[in-house]
């Protein structure tokens, strides 16, 4: 499947909060953890709140986030935070002013994967921690096209994030985006249906 998308981001909104216990004091926050100490290693029900607010107040039909098996690359605070959301539609996919029809979870291309994630760290740790090949397979993927410079100034927005993403898209930053991305020209996702309960059915 191809989608499009355009200019339909109306607003951001930014949360503020301490998502990790204790983060400061830890050396490596990147580093994946077993599932079962996200209770005791988040703040659970600060990231909830934020979560139901948003849904209540906006009512999407769609929510964007990364996988919540490994979290992209293996990053904690994406599965965490992914797997909640995956939860909360889960919980109130009943509820009769629930709005949540699909969850857009981002992936790459398992071949990708391998060749540019494959020297990270946390990506070896993450197949070993959750016994996994490496990310899931992606259902749908967007064209680029005609699009590549909103692309290349959303990557750059994340300030905090250049080194992870710049391994990712290696030199993105110093090629032109009409160029770099005529070349990585999808983006790809997995979705999860409130009609199959947000699961995968194999």
């Amino acid at each position: 499947m191809v989608g499009k998308f355009g200019n339909y981001v109306k607003s951001v909104e930014y949360f503020d909060i301490i998502l990790r216990k204790g983060r400061d004091k830890i050396e490596k926050p990147w580093l994946p953890i077993p599932y079962t100490d996200f209770d005791s290693a988040y703040n659970k029900e600060i990231a909830l709140t934020h979560i139901a607010n948003f849904i209540a107040k906006n009512k999407p039909s769609v929510i964007f986030t990364l996988d919540d098996i490994m979290g992209g690359y293996g990053h904690p605070d994406h599965v965490f935070i992914s797997k909640l959301i995956v939860a909360y539609c889960m919980q109130h996919q009943n509820d009769s002013a629930f709005s949540v029809e699909r969850i857009y979870q981002a992936v790459f291309d398992p071949k990708m994967n391998e060749r540019i994630l494959n020297d990270m760290d946390a990506f070896k740790l993450a197949k070993k921690i959750y016994k996994v090949e490496t990310t899931p397979k992606p259902d749908v993927y967007f064209s680029l096209k005609g699009r590549e410079v909103i692309k290349k100034q959303a990557l750059l927005t994340y300030t905090t994030e250049q080194n992870s993403l710049t391994k990712i898209w290696p030199y993105y930053n110093y090629y032109p985006a009409t160029i770099y991305f005529k070349i990585f020209d999808k983006e790809y996702y997995r979705v999860l249906k409130k009609d199959e309960n947000y699961r995968k059915i194999k």
